[in-house]
């Protein structure tokens, strides 16, 4: 799916590239640079320039057709070659992106996001794209396109997928176009519409996406890589030019070896970069939309590598810098890296244990040792001499008496006695 595309070159500058004469520049008045491109803006596509001479001197039917559609119209000039010049030579006519069929009716509002995109697995087999595979070929310039990926928030991240050979700047998409004759309207606002004009409109093909482009979308625009493969597409306008059936799958490739199945072809000269989140809104214009930005998780932790990698949640960013903080890696003698900070503290343990300061456990076998005799009363003794101590303490001081060696505590089964008898005191 390509549903945005960036185009902030001159339309001259798209002519030297694909090496079209000034001479057949059309429509540019009705082109504005941008860097947020979307169905329903302009944008200037190569086609035949005969072809195109042909259908800006049609004229509408007099009379209406039936069921009251005014669309149809009639060729006015010769078809005879030679009376057009050059059939043969290209020329850059601006379009509006998002096909609007010959069919439209009179009346019906333009909607440019019902076919913007076509896949070219079934354009030869549908209804509105069959009649114009194998008569209306062009090409779609653009400097780029962008692309959507949920982060691991569930925010949407637009990516900015372009060309890295700066000698040709210019994608190169496979599109389809149609003509409508346009009545006047004065209550729709359609950007660079004039009174009676022909309108021209284009849609972009898709194909099966490639597996290094795969991680991004599932589908991805049809990009013409060669001057062989751009002149074979624009034959197909031309009379006796390769139909649709025979030059698409040379275009889609193979996907897998010996599987035979067809798509997925790869685009090596493609790039896809993170942009800014302002690009979500189809309504912004401003000249960072292409400029590539570190993403948050790697801005904060992943030292500026690995984009991708902590966009997936990968161990180049936040965990692997975060696990490398967790071992702590020291230096020994001679610069050569010593043991991790967990092993060094683990072999100070077992070294402070094996030292002169060595903790010994009390067991029972120990205290018998120790005091040669029998552990029992005399052990526990003065450990309850102290217990007695410290609870009399608590008490606010309560004296402890002894009789014959024995202690005689209040205990507190006395104490609640004496409380109850001092409520009730019994009777003589």
């Amino acid at each position: 799916m390509c549903g945005r595309a960036r185009c902030s070159c001159s339309i001259s500058a798209v002519a030297t590239t694909y090496g079209v004469p000034g001479g057949r520049i059309y429509r540019a008045d009705r082109f504005r640079p941008r860097h947020n491109l979307h169905p329903g803006h302009t944008s200037p596509v190569i086609v035949r320039a005969g072809g195109y001479e042909r259908h800006c001197r049609r004229q509408p039917t007099t009379g209406k057709a039936k069921g009251g559609d005014t669309s149809q119209t009639r060729d006015a000039c010769q078809e005879k070659k030679g009376e057009d010049g050059d059939l043969g030579e290209r020329a850059v006519v601006v379009m509006h992106w998002g096909l609007i069929p010959s069919w439209h009716k009179e009346g019906e509002k333009l909607d440019f996001f019902r076919a913007f995109n076509a896949r070219s697995e079934t354009v030869a087999v549908k209804p509105m794209f069959r009649r114009l595979a194998d008569t209306k070929r062009c090409l779609v310039c653009v400097e780029g396109f962008y692309e959507w990926k949920k982060d691991k928030k569930g925010q949407k991240q637009p990516f900015y997928c372009h060309s890295r050979d700066p000698s040709h700047p210019l994608l190169s998409l496979a599109g389809l176009y149609d003509v409508w004759y346009r009545p006047p309207r004065s209550d729709e606002k359609v950007e660079g519409a004039v009174e009676d004009e022909v309108f021209f409109s284009f849609t972009i093909l898709t194909t099966e996406a490639a597996s290094s482009f795969a991680w991004l979308h599932d589908r991805m625009p049809l990009i013409l890589q060669s001057k062989e493969e751009e002149e074979a597409w624009l034959e197909g306008g031309a009379e006796g030019g390769p139909r649709i059936a025979e030059i698409l799958p040379k275009l889609w490739g193979q996907k897998g070896e010996g599987k035979g199945k067809q798509g997925g072809r790869e685009v090596p000269e493609l790039i896809c970069e993170p942009v800014s989140k302002r690009m979500n809104s189809m309504a912004y214009e401003g000249e960072d939309c292409a400029v590539p930005i570190v993403l948050e998780e790697e801005g904060k932790e992943g030292g500026g590598k690995g984009t991708l990698d902590v966009f997936f949640g990968g161990r180049t960013g936040r965990a692997a810098v975060k696990e490398d903080h967790g071992k702590g890696r020291e230096e020994g003698e001679g610069g050569k890296p010593a043991k991790t900070l967990d092993a060094s503290r683990k072999a100070k343990k077992e070294e402070g244990a094996a030292g002169e300061d060595e903790v010994q456990v009390l067991t029972p076998s120990w205290l018998e040792e120790g005091r040669g005799g029998n552990v029992g009363d005399s052990a526990k003794k003065p450990r309850m001499e102290q217990a007695v101590e410290r609870r009399g303490a608590a008490r606010g001081g309560e004296k402890a008496s002894r009789k014959g060696g024995a202690i005689n505590d209040v205990t507190s089964a006395e104490k609640r006695q004496r409380t109850m008898q001092s409520f009730f005191p019994l009777s003589k």
